[in-house]
């Protein structure tokens, strides 16, 4: 494992060579030089794997300053249980706590582990 990481930290390393032009000749023109037969060299691969890293981390910390967690876990609490659009056909609420449920009747997860097991063989 340590050498597959270290052969492609050599890689990346010549890949993005620092000392190397910012547009080499390569005399290979092909749809991924758009036929000129240049590509980028070693200095504008590090600028711009650099950049990207930098705008990744800058969005990720915007995203992170941006979102109010408590906020938005205290919404999440206030909110009641629904069902899912898709299951509304008969125009019947769902009430989460007790609505539905007759005297004597409570919920159990018994349905959910029969079905678990009929579906596995078991």
């Amino acid at each position: 494992m340590m050498y597959k990481v270290r052969r492609f930290l050599k890689g990346l390393k010549k890949e993005m060579d620092w000392n190397d032009t910012w547009f080499r000749y390569t005399g290979r023109r092909s749809i991924d030089n758009l036929w000129t037969g240049y590509e980028a060299g070693g200095k504008t691969k590090a600028v711009a794997g650099g950049a990207a890293a930098i705008g990744l981390l800058s969005y990720g910390g915007y995203q992170i300053y941006q979102t109010p967690l408590n906020i938005l876990g205290e919404i999440a609490k206030e909110q009641d249980v629904e069902s899912l659009p898709g299951t509304r056909g008969d125009m019947q609420g769902y009430t989460a706590y007790g609505g539905n449920v007759g005297p004597g009747i409570e919920v159990s997860g018994d349905l959910v582990f029969a079905l678990h097991k009929l579906r596995h063989g078991g």
